[in-house]
Protein backbone atom coordinates (compact mmCIF):
# COMPACT_ATOMS: atom_id res chain seq x y z
CA UNK A 1 0.00 0.00 0.00
CA UNK A 2 2.95 1.97 1.05
CA UNK A 3 4.65 1.77 -2.42
CA UNK A 4 1.33 2.24 -4.25
CA UNK A 5 1.12 5.59 -2.86
CA UNK A 6 4.71 6.86 -3.48
CA UNK A 7 4.60 5.74 -6.69
CA UNK A 8 1.09 7.74 -7.72
CA UNK A 9 2.13 10.76 -5.28
CA UNK A 10 5.42 10.83 -7.36
CA UNK A 11 4.04 10.07 -10.64
CA UNK A 12 1.46 12.57 -10.33
CA UNK A 13 3.56 15.45 -9.07
CA UNK A 14 6.39 14.88 -11.83
CA UNK A 15 3.65 14.40 -14.88
CA UNK A 16 2.35 18.05 -13.32
CA UNK A 17 6.07 19.51 -13.76
CA UNK A 18 6.64 17.45 -17.27
CA UNK A 19 3.18 19.57 -18.25
CA UNK A 20 4.93 22.55 -20.91
CA UNK A 21 1.83 25.01 -19.19
CA UNK A 22 3.75 24.48 -15.94
CA UNK A 23 6.95 26.50 -17.11
CA UNK A 24 4.60 30.01 -17.20
CA UNK A 25 2.64 29.57 -13.81
CA UNK A 26 3.72 28.96 -10.25
CA UNK A 27 5.81 26.36 -10.73
CA UNK A 28 8.18 27.46 -13.40
CA UNK A 29 11.04 26.97 -11.34
CA UNK A 30 10.97 23.18 -10.79
CA UNK A 31 9.04 22.44 -14.54
CA UNK A 32 10.96 20.36 -16.83
CA UNK A 33 12.24 21.88 -19.57
CA UNK A 34 10.80 19.68 -22.42
CA UNK A 35 9.70 20.93 -25.87
CA UNK A 36 6.60 20.34 -26.20
CA UNK A 37 5.55 18.00 -28.83
CA UNK A 38 9.09 16.37 -28.46
CA UNK A 39 10.18 13.01 -28.31
CA UNK A 40 11.78 13.14 -24.97
CA UNK A 41 8.26 14.93 -23.51
CA UNK A 42 6.72 12.20 -24.88
CA UNK A 43 8.82 9.87 -23.37
CA UNK A 44 8.96 11.32 -19.86
CA UNK A 45 4.98 11.64 -19.82
CA UNK A 46 4.39 8.05 -20.93
CA UNK A 47 7.17 6.49 -18.63
CA UNK A 48 5.48 8.95 -15.40
CA UNK A 49 1.92 7.55 -16.48
CA UNK A 50 3.26 4.33 -15.99
CA UNK A 51 5.00 5.08 -13.12
CA UNK A 52 1.05 6.71 -12.07
CA UNK A 53 -0.81 3.54 -13.04
CA UNK A 54 1.56 1.12 -11.55
CA UNK A 55 1.08 3.17 -7.91
CA UNK A 56 -2.62 2.96 -7.79
CA UNK A 57 -3.03 -0.11 -8.78
CA UNK A 58 -0.65 -1.24 -5.94
CA UNK A 59 -2.87 0.90 -3.63
CA UNK A 60 -5.57 0.21 -4.56
CA UNK A 61 -5.31 -3.37 -4.76
CA UNK A 62 -4.71 -4.14 -1.06
CA UNK A 63 -7.70 -1.97 0.38
CA UNK A 64 -10.29 -4.65 -0.20
CA UNK A 65 -8.75 -7.15 1.87
CA UNK A 66 -7.30 -5.32 4.50
CA UNK A 67 -10.88 -4.10 5.15
CA UNK A 68 -12.28 -7.80 5.03
CA UNK A 69 -9.53 -8.40 7.45
CA UNK A 70 -9.66 -5.74 9.65
CA UNK A 71 -13.77 -6.10 10.31
CA UNK A 72 -14.00 -9.29 10.59
CA UNK A 73 -11.07 -9.21 13.09
CA UNK A 74 -13.33 -6.70 15.03
CA UNK A 75 -16.54 -8.82 14.84
CA UNK A 76 -15.06 -11.72 15.59
CA UNK A 77 -13.57 -10.51 18.87
CA UNK A 78 -16.53 -7.77 19.63
CA UNK A 79 -19.14 -10.72 19.25
CA UNK A 80 -17.56 -13.82 20.50
CA UNK A 81 -17.26 -15.59 17.10
CA UNK A 82 -14.37 -17.10 15.63
CA UNK A 83 -12.88 -15.41 12.59
CA UNK A 84 -13.90 -17.89 9.27
CA UNK A 85 -17.51 -17.03 10.72
CA UNK A 86 -17.07 -13.01 10.92
CA UNK A 87 -15.45 -13.28 7.47
CA UNK A 88 -18.67 -14.50 5.87
CA UNK A 89 -21.02 -12.32 8.30
CA UNK A 90 -19.22 -9.33 7.08
CA UNK A 91 -18.06 -10.50 3.52
CA UNK A 92 -21.25 -8.45 1.44
CA UNK A 93 -21.84 -5.68 3.75
CA UNK A 94 -17.72 -4.54 3.54
CA UNK A 95 -17.67 -5.45 -0.39
CA UNK A 96 -20.71 -3.38 -0.39
CA UNK A 97 -19.39 -0.38 1.39
CA UNK A 98 -15.98 -0.48 -0.77
CA UNK A 99 -17.76 -0.62 -4.30
CA UNK A 100 -20.13 2.35 -3.24
CA UNK A 101 -16.92 4.37 -2.48
CA UNK A 102 -15.18 3.70 -5.60
CA UNK A 103 -18.85 4.44 -6.96
CA UNK A 104 -18.52 7.88 -5.51
CA UNK A 105 -15.18 8.31 -6.21
CA UNK A 106 -15.98 7.93 -9.74
CA UNK A 107 -19.03 10.35 -9.34
CA UNK A 108 -17.32 12.86 -7.77
CA UNK A 109 -13.79 12.82 -9.28
CA UNK A 110 -14.50 14.03 -13.42
CA UNK A 111 -16.60 17.22 -11.52
CA UNK A 112 -13.55 18.06 -9.18
CA UNK A 113 -10.38 16.93 -11.73
CA UNK A 114 -12.66 19.72 -14.09
CA UNK A 115 -12.70 22.48 -11.71
CA UNK A 116 -9.19 21.69 -10.39
CA UNK A 117 -8.01 21.78 -14.05
CA UNK A 118 -10.22 25.02 -14.97
CA UNK A 119 -8.61 26.97 -11.61
CA UNK A 120 -5.21 25.40 -11.36
CA UNK A 121 -4.01 23.58 -15.07
CA UNK A 122 -3.23 20.44 -15.95
CA UNK A 123 -0.31 20.94 -14.19
CA UNK A 124 -1.00 22.27 -11.08
CA UNK A 125 -3.80 19.95 -10.84
CA UNK A 126 -1.53 17.23 -10.54
CA UNK A 127 0.80 18.85 -8.82
CA UNK A 128 -1.69 19.40 -6.25
CA UNK A 129 -3.30 15.90 -6.54
CA UNK A 130 0.41 14.39 -5.59
CA UNK A 131 0.38 16.52 -3.09
CA UNK A 132 -2.47 14.91 -1.36
CA UNK A 133 -0.99 11.91 -1.97
CA UNK A 134 2.38 12.54 0.23
CA UNK A 135 0.49 13.77 2.67
CA UNK A 136 -1.70 10.70 3.02
CA UNK A 137 1.57 8.77 2.58
CA UNK A 138 2.92 10.59 5.74
CA UNK A 139 -0.18 9.94 7.80
CA UNK A 140 0.01 5.97 6.62
CA UNK A 141 3.71 5.73 7.44
CA UNK A 142 2.79 7.20 10.83
CA UNK A 143 -0.36 5.08 11.91
CA UNK A 144 -0.56 2.31 10.20
CA UNK A 145 1.63 -0.57 11.17
CA UNK A 146 3.14 -3.01 8.44
CA UNK A 147 2.26 -6.22 8.91
CA UNK A 148 2.92 -9.53 6.97
CA UNK A 149 1.76 -9.83 3.34
CA UNK A 150 -0.14 -12.88 4.92
CA UNK A 151 -2.74 -12.23 7.16
CA UNK A 152 -1.41 -10.33 10.19
CA UNK A 153 -3.06 -10.73 14.09
CA UNK A 154 -6.28 -10.54 15.04
CA UNK A 155 -7.16 -7.13 15.64
CA UNK A 156 -4.22 -5.84 13.59
CA UNK A 157 -6.13 -3.21 12.00
CA UNK A 158 -9.32 -3.08 14.78
CA UNK A 159 -9.90 0.74 14.70
CA UNK A 160 -10.56 0.05 10.35
CA UNK A 161 -12.67 -2.83 11.85
CA UNK A 162 -14.30 -0.97 14.85
CA UNK A 163 -15.34 2.03 12.02
CA UNK A 164 -16.58 -0.32 9.21
CA UNK A 165 -18.60 -2.35 11.74
CA UNK A 166 -20.16 0.26 13.33
CA UNK A 167 -21.24 1.90 10.30
CA UNK A 168 -22.59 -1.84 8.90
CA UNK A 169 -25.24 -3.38 9.05
CA UNK A 170 -24.71 -6.81 9.94
CA UNK A 171 -27.12 -9.08 11.01
CA UNK A 172 -25.67 -12.72 9.64
CA UNK A 173 -23.20 -11.74 12.56
CA UNK A 174 -25.88 -11.41 15.38
CA UNK A 175 -27.23 -14.67 14.53
CA UNK A 176 -23.75 -16.41 14.38
CA UNK A 177 -23.03 -15.30 18.34
CA UNK A 178 -22.52 -18.62 20.63
CA UNK A 179 -25.31 -19.39 23.29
Amino acid sequence: LRVGVALTAAGSVLIGLSDPDAMDGPLAQWAFSLEPGSAASWIVQIVLLCVLSSGWSFALTPIMPDMMESTADYVAESRGIDRQAAMEAVATAVSSFASMGLLCGEAIGPALGGFCLERFGFGGSYVMFGSVFFVYLAVLVQFRPLRPAAVGPPGCDADIGRALADKLRLPEAEMLRPG
